[in-house]
């Protein structure tokens, strides 16, 4: 009897997911995807009013180097972002603290949000994994979100 390739790995993939395998268990993570929410507040954090199209990008220390923009994303209508990337060299996925944030420059447009509009430095959001999934391009995809963001800078 023939077996399908795709058929076969979206069945293996799916075994893996259902097993709770991590790094250390010898599955092979391909890439990274990070999903936050941003609100109009004095630090960004939710409850508030929802910010639409505000710049958000990714930084991770990759190789042991200085910290780096590996993704660019825009938070949606909702406040909401994702931001997808494949694996990256020296980019320990799966371990407890990833070696990634997300930053959001200030002052943002009083029109959009007035409270952020008076304040410089960034919005920097620590990581933390929330799990594994199969995403179609890229293969076994960690997921990480942002939870709370803390005001650094002038």
């Amino acid at each position: 009897m023939a077996c399908n390739p795709t058929t076969l790995l979206l069945f293996v993939a799916a075994l893996v997911l259902l097993g709770g395998a991590s790094p250390s268990s010898g599955a092979i993570l391909n890439g990274l995807t990070v999903n936050g929410l941003l609100c109009c507040t004095g630090n960004g954090n939710c409850p508030g009013q929802r910010l639409a199209n505000v710049g958000v990008r990714l930084n991770c220390t990759v190789l042991g180097l200085s910290s780096t923009v590996v993704g660019i994303g825009t938070t949606n209508a909702t406040g909401g972002y994702t931001i997808t990337i494949p694996a990256l060299p020296g980019l320990l996925l799966g371990s407890p603290l990833l070696p990634c944030n997300v930053n959001i420059k200030l002052p943002l447009d009083a029109a959009v949000c007035p409270v952020l509009s008076a304040t410089t430095g960034f919005l920097v959001g620590t990581l933390h994994v929330v799990g594994t999934v199969f995403n179609t391009v890229l293969g076994l995809v960690q997921v990480a979100s942002v939870d709370a963001y803390v005001h650094v800078g002038a």
